[in-house]
């Protein structure tokens, strides 16, 4: 018996060749005839070199042309990138927070469900791909040669998808080579159309199914305990009153407890409590001395990690918010040279949203790199840079400074774009805000 493998089909090539075709539509040749000038629309669709295809456009006849300005667009190759494949153990991991939504369907400014999708290792390939233009006289040629050859002469960027977790949905596609004609010095009275021959690349990653979780986290309070009778105090006495009348009995240890399942999510200096407010939240077990009480992060949960960064909290207009100020003596120490900014390397470049480098200049980028000449990445000068990789600008040429897969350390640099501190998460394969993110039960305490 035959297991039948589940289906799935994302068109995922097949979006980006859309987005070929979309970019060699529009173009115009221009009529000289008795009623002036007339500018008329070149039509492009992607064709199949088939032989039915081309007997059906041919009307079924060998005495017909196609018609013509026209473009047409390709796959001539497909490559397997054997040597940009990652080991298949990698897995990229991105957290996302949604907005809650009321019970009339609306979006409010409250923090929703939240997942974790985890994605697996896209499969490289390289595509080429051809653009045939089919013109009947040497005027339409010229005038679709300067308007393609303007247009996209070296490089252009497409895109398949604006889903911000579809991670290879960018890709840039450059030019290759031109092939002038496909005739030859012509023999007897056989008339065959001209084509004009664009050869274009691009990398295309072949995604796989992803994984996502819902997020379902708790948190950690930590109460100060005071030296008394305990028979004194009961369930029912403890409150703002009792509180109020112990402020100068001494403390002796702390109580760590985890209420009605909540949690935290640090996002600058403020601390947001889902579902509930502060004062409701920790009303059995003290109140909120404002510019007192603290509240410390740690990176594992028995709080002898690397980090533990520990601030004051103060409350703010909002119940469920509060106003966090971190110790600077807490926080970790630097470990790489800063960098200039975080940037996407396909998006921005030196002259575009990037200033002219001088030596030193470091940046830290978001996405593999691949060829590009508008790092100068080229046959001479070869670069190779992936996602979270440090390069740096020095004499003319940009080098990798700091491999992101190849390093097991915990590592901080500064942003001096925005004055951040910035570390290594391994466990999610990226960069993240030394702070900011969410903190399971065991990985924060509150000391009230």
């Amino acid at each position: 018996m035959i297991r039948k493998i589940p289906f799935f089909y994302d068109e995922q090539l097949r979006r980006f060749i859309d987005q070929i075709v979309k970019a060699f539509s529009g173009f115009q040749v221009q009529y000289i005839n008795g009623n002036g000038e007339t500018l008329h629309l070149v039509p492009c669709t992607y064709a199949q070199t088939s032989k039915q295809v081309a007997t059906i456009l041919a009307n079924n006849s060998q005495n017909s042309l196609n018609s013509t300005p026209c473009i047409s667009v390709y796959i001539s190759q497909v490559e397997y990138l054997r040597e940009e494949t990652r080991p298949a153990s990698v897995i990229s991991t991105a957290n996302v927070v949604e907005r809650k939504i009321d019970k009339h369907g609306n979006y409010t400014s409250d923090i929703g469900d939240m997942y974790r999708v985890e994605r697996l290792q896209p499969i490289p390939f390289k595509v080429s791909i051809n653009v045939d233009v089919w013109t009947t006289n040497t005027d339409q040629k010229l005038q679709l040669f300067e308007q393609i050859g303007a247009s996209y002469n070296r490089a252009f960027d497409i895109q398949a998808s604006t889903n911000p977790l579809e991670w290879t949905a960018r890709t840039t596609v450059m030019f290759e080579d031109l092939v002038w004609s496909n005739n030859s010095i012509p023999r007897g009275d056989t008339f065959d159309l001209e084509v004009m021959t664009w050869k274009y690349y691009f990398t295309f990653y072949l995604n796989q199914a992803a994984k996502v979780k819902k997020l379902n986290l708790i948190e950690r309070v930590v109460t100060t305990m005071y030296d008394g009778d305990p028979s004194d105090i009961t369930t029912d006495d403890v409150g703002d009153e009792v509180w109020s009348q112990m402020g100068d009995i001494g403390k002796m240890f702390r109580v760590v407890t985890t209420p009605m399942d909540a949690q935290i999510i640090v996002i600058g200096n403020e601390i947001h409590l889902k579902d509930y407010v502060w004062d409701d939240f920790i009303k059995d077990y003290g109140i909120i001395d404002d510019g007192l009480s603290k509240l410390s992060l740690f990176d594992t949960p028995e709080e002898n990690g690397i980090i533990k960064i520990t601030g004051t909290v103060t409350k703010t207009s909002d119940p469920s918010v509060l106003l966090w100020s971190p110790d600077i003596d807490t926080l970790p120490t630097t470990t790489l040279i800063a960098i200039n900014a975080i940037i996407d390397p396909m998006k921005n470049y030196p002259g575009k949203g990037l200033p002219i480098p001088s030596n030193g200049t470091r940046y830290l980028i978001t996405t593999y790199m691949g060829t590009n000449e508008r790092w100068g990445i080229n046959a001479t000068n070869k670069l190779f840079a992936e996602t979270g990789d440090i390069i740096e600008y020095n004499n003319g040429v940009w080098t990798n400074t700091f491999r992101f897969d190849r390093n097991k350390d915990f590592q901080v640099v500064k942003n001096i774009s925005d004055g951040k501190l910035y570390c290594t998460d391994f466990s999610q394969r990226e960069w993240a805000r030394l702070v900011d993110g969410v903190y399971p039960n065991d990985c924060w305490r509150l000391e009230i």
